[in-house]
């Protein structure tokens, strides 16, 4: 088994979906950070939006806090 570490700018959501349908990737691994209701209420969850819009299994590691 292999793994590959990439960085990708633009819009979050769209920019990994594009690379996931262009690498034919199977698992994808994402980091997510603890925010208020207020801020997500407001600004929204990059998580959430992700498990809505790919259908290929995720593991959501949760992140430390940057106090910590």
């Amino acid at each position: 088994m292999s793994a590959d570490a990439l960085l990708i700018q633009g819009p979050t959501v769209e920019m990994l979906k594009e690379e996931v349908g262009k690498l034919q990737i199977d698992l994808l691994i994402i980091g997510s950070h603890k925010h208020g209701l207020l801020y997500e209420m407001f600004v929204g969850s990059t998580t959430i939006d992700m498990v809505k819009k790919h259908s290929i299994p995720m593991m959501i590691i949760p992140l430390p806090d940057v106090d910590e």
